[in-house]
């Protein structure tokens, strides 16, 4: 009995540890759809589009560009959560682009 406990407590932790060490989804969405999404500098896609963030930080930035459109850099903050003592990144950031003036 206790060996089964000792078992199921130890792939807790094991699916935790793996679970954090691929990083936290991100999905981004813009209005208008269709912009550059740069995170860490990178140009990763297009939105809508699913970025992993670092599971080693407590922030990440993301950048969209769209042809028009004035460039949107946001940083993304981790939010702490006492009860599982741990950190956490939201997981759906929308923006809305605003029209570059003549």
């Amino acid at each position: 009995m206790r060996k089964q406990l000792f078992l199921r407590l130890f792939m807790l932790l094991l699916s935790t540890v793996i679970f954090v060490a691929c990083g936290t989804p991100i999905e981004i969405k813009s209005e208008p759809t269709g912009a550059d999404v740069y995170h860490e500098g990178q140009l990763v896609g297009q939105t809508p589009l699913i970025i992993k963030a670092s599971p080693w930080g407590t922030e990440t930035s993301v950048k969209l560009e769209k042809e028009g459109y004035n460039p949107n850099l946001q940083i993304i903050n981790a939010k702490y959560n006492g009860w599982t003592g741990s950190w956490a990144y939201p997981n759906l950031q929308f923006y809305r682009l605003t029209k570059k003036k003549d």
